[in-house]
């Protein structure tokens, strides 16, 4: 290496530098002093005591956390499910439009939405769950159905429910933004090919797009799963984990054990697991899209 080049990599890693520091500094610090943390007993403003792995195991014998993960999963779960086939039906229906112009403006059309804020949807729901004066419930008075009528965020049996169906028809612009770019990535060749084989709309969707928009469909999977876990604003905005804890998630019940019961090292251990499951998965998922 002569003295050009090295003096150029030297260059390109003094411009790096600051923002490789705060990175370290606003990210990985942040991160490892949680980890750290989460094996003391610290409280807001006191000493962090070394207690092992005490927080960890007072953990699954706290009946509300146990409960949050359970909420987790089930909507995670429900989250994969639905943010993963209506943006794969919608990419394909816009795909298979016949003009461009008209897959541009479709594509534009659902990209739209997804410039509100999250907090602004969270309360339309909100009002549309409203026990009273709520669009649900006027609907079902007005379909003579006023016998289902009820507090939907706030009657334990609903609660849970009416938070999956927030975002419905569930037409995620990023999600559906990445399984269309998978198959404008399939060549032409390819569907000449099948075209001249014979092979109809349904041979060529379960034979051609599917299997090779699979890594495609895999990324938005994990995704949706990584999200499903870690989300917690709409059950912070709309019911703060109630009633009777039945929307509490993970996520919550460390904000408010860190925020409001000022248990910092308890809180970091929550965060700590939560991150480990989510490092699995973002794991799984690289290795998942190497093989493919």
């Amino acid at each position: 290496m002569n003295k050009r080049t090295a003096g150029k990599y030297v260059s390109m890693a003094t411009f790096l530098l600051p923002a490789f520091a705060l990175i370290v500094i606003f990210s990985y610090y942040p991160a490892l002093s949680g980890i750290l943390h989460s094996f003391t007993n610290w409280d807001i403003g006191g000493n962090a005591d070394f207690i092992g792995i005490t927080n960890y195991v007072e953990m699954w014998k706290d009946a509300v956390f146990v409960k949050s993960m359970l909420n987790a999963l089930r909507y995670a779960v429900f989250h994969v499910v639905v943010n993963v086939s209506v943006p794969v039906l919608v990419a394909l229906l816009i795909f298979h439009l016949r003009t461009p112009r008209s897959r541009y403006l479709y594509r534009v059309l659902f990209l739209i939405p997804a410039i509100i804020p999250g907090i602004v949807t969270y309360l339309i729901w909100g009002f549309i769950y409203a026990p009273y004066d709520g669009i649900l419930n006027t609907l079902l008075e007005l379909l003579r159905l006023g016998d289902h009528t009820r507090a939907w965020l706030g009657d334990p049996e609903t609660a849970l429910y009416a938070i999956f169906f927030i975002g419905f028809p569930f037409v995620s612009a990023f999600n559906m933004l990445i399984i269309y770019a998978g198959l404008t990535g399939i060549g032409t060749s390819v569907f000449d090919a099948a075209e001249i084989d014979g092979a109809g709309v349904v041979a060529r969707l379960l034979n051609i797009e599917l299997p090779l928009i699979r890594p495609q469909i895999m990324l938005v999977l994990i995704l949706s799963l990584i999200g499903g876990f870690s989300s917690y604003d709409v059950a912070l905005i709309l019911t703060q984990g109630g009633p009777m804890n039945a929307t509490m998630l993970p996520g919550l019940y460390m904000y408010r054990n860190a925020f409001q019961f000022g248990k910092m090292g308890y809180a970091s251990a929550m965060g700590t697991l939560l991150f480990v499951l989510l490092f699995i998965l973002a794991i799984f998922s690289q290795r998942y899209r190497r093989q493919t």
